[in-house]
């Protein structure tokens, strides 16, 4: 598991006074108010920021940073991964995982069948549907209790049960 988390992106300086968007890689927006530190990282830097303010407008965040005082310095800033540290993330509830815990799964069947790795996780809305690849081809597994069985991010498996016609599609 990663000591940190992947929380948001910076995108475009919004304004003169050095504020950002930063768009969220979770479905709720609203959990980027709560942060008080983080670390952007882009290619070429990791730097640590104490966020100065935060306001929702429609699916973005507005921030600004200690230490970024106008346009100028903000736009270094686009394209930045948001970092926070493990400790500083949100409670889950049961069953609730952070995606960056089980990119690289390895995801079986009830029956014993490997599939191959979990690539990616896609957020639908109503559910998140898991991409699984292995070398012939990808699979898309709707993450509801119905599918999926058991999730050790310990030992990264993923246990599934695949309904009829899944594999199909």
């Amino acid at each position: 598991m990663n000591d940190r988390l992947r929380v948001g992106i910076v995108g475009k300086a919004q304004g003169i006074k050095g504020e950002v968007r930063v768009h969220s890689v979770s479905n709720d927006v609203s959990r980027l108010l709560e942060l008080h530190n983080v670390i952007l990282k882009s290619k070429k830097t990791e730097i640590n920021y104490e966020v100065a303010s935060a306001r929702i407008q429609k699916d973005f965040c507005i921030m600004r940073f200690k230490g970024v005082e106008d346009r100028n310095t903000a736009e270094v800033l686009n394209g930045s991964d948001v970092l926070i540290e493990r400790e500083d993330s949100a409670e889950l509830e049961d069953n609730e995982f952070f995606v960056g815990d089980l990119i690289d799964s390895q995801v079986i069947t009830d029956d014993g069948r490997n599939l191959g790795k979990l690539v990616d996780v896609y957020e639908t809305g109503a559910n998140d549907v898991y991409v699984v690849k292995n070398d012939d081809k990808e699979l898309m597994i709707p993450a509801i209790k119905d599918c999926i069985i058991k999730v050790d991010t310990e030992n990264l498996i993923i246990t599934v049960h695949l309904l009829p016609g899944l594999e199909d599609l």
